[in-house]
């Protein structure tokens, strides 16, 4: 009898403990994979940098960031074997005066570009390295994280290279001002455009600024109509500086008189009319014109026929004057 009952509770415990759930053993907290980057970079300068101020999308505010261990030249020049990394940035605070703090924030890729608050433009951001030949490498994806005397950047490149960029030090960089107490240019604010299926013309002048480069003026048009000759839209011309009997335009280009540059952009004082000279920004109808003193220019091409020239300079009144032509031309000698 004994054995009876205590086969039955066996039975009654055994079913009692086949209706509860199982309890789950706690797993150990597994690392998180490290992730391993083609390119490591501690930068030490912010070289290049500027706030732009406010953008064109209402409660959004411009800053260029660059990084780099090299810096710039005396006169603003990329140096030889170095990586400069291009951040263009948006965020909801702006600032006044000769300097201006980074926000603090972090800030996203945006392939389109729209400038919203948070974000990191793809059109102005790239990797440029003059290791080599120069070359401007764009990014797929990027992130970047700005915090008290600190930047991070996460960013993979458009050939899939994965690259990792810290900085620690001041986020006080410079404000684009006036140039002069007479501006010449009549902009009022920053302007971008988006030009595509222009038309230009390379005009080979030879050293018309005897430092021994062939200077190649490179007339932009948003529309022209070779027939008519009417003119729409916006115009730039802009003086690249070529070594001697160079004609290949493509390149980056900082302010400056030597190869690699372009002219900034004057006046000529002809009898009282203002002759206007290199590298100028000016509205077909020249109701808007704008002398170019500052800032980069690239050209880009992979067939020698359609070309990209990406804009990215300053006036003497202190505006921003931004935006990519796309289109064909002809290069003549003068």
């Amino acid at each position: 009898m004994k054995n009876y009952f205590a086969l039955l509770l066996s039975v009654a415990v055994f079913a009692m403990g086949c209706g509860k759930e199982p309890v789950e053993k706690p797993m150990p907290d597994e690392p998180t994979p490290e992730v391993k980057y083609d390119k490591e970079m501690v930068a030490t300068s912010l070289a290049g940098s500027a706030y732009r101020g406010e953008s064109s999308v209402e409660g959004s505010y411009g800053y260029t960031i660059m990084l780099s261990e090299a810096g710039l030249g005396q006169d603003g020049e990329f140096k030889e074997d170095a990586d400069y990394y291009i951040f263009d940035i948006y965020a909801s605070e702006g600032g006044s005066g000769d300097e201006v703090t980074i926000p603090n924030g972090e800030y996203l890729f945006d392939k389109e570009s729209a400038m919203a608050e948070g974000s990191l433009s793809a059109t102005f951001s790239a990797l440029l390295s003059t290791v080599g030949d120069t070359r401007r490498e764009s990014f797929s994806e990027a992130r970047i994280v700005v915090e008290d005397n600190s930047i991070e950047a996460y960013l993979t490149l458009s050939d899939g290279h994965k690259h990792h960029v810290r900085y620690d030090g001041t986020l006080v960089i410079p404000a684009n001002t006036p140039t002069t107490s007479t501006p010449l240019s009549t902009l009022s604010a920053n302007y971008n455009f988006d030009i595509e299926g222009g038309l230009f013309v390379g005009a080979y002048v030879g050293d018309i600024m005897s430092t021994g480069c062939n200077t190649c003026q490179v007339f932009l048009w948003e529309y022209l109509d070779l027939e008519s000759g009417e003119e729409r839209g916006d115009t730039f011309q802009i003086d690249l500086q070529l070594p001697r009997g160079g004609t290949d335009i493509r390149g980056v280009y900082t302010v400056g008189d030597e190869e690699g540059r372009f002219v900034a952009g004057w006046a000529e004082d002809v009898g009282g009319q203002y002759m206007q000279q290199n590298s100028w920004y000016i509205t077909a109808d020249y109701a808007t014109f704008a002398p170019l003193v500052s800032g980069m220019v690239i050209v880009e091409s992979q067939d020698l026929v359609e070309y990209t020239f990406i804009v990215d300079v300053v006036d003497d009144y202190g505006n921003s004057i931004r935006g990519v032509f796309r289109g064909s031309g002809e290069f003549m000698e003068w």
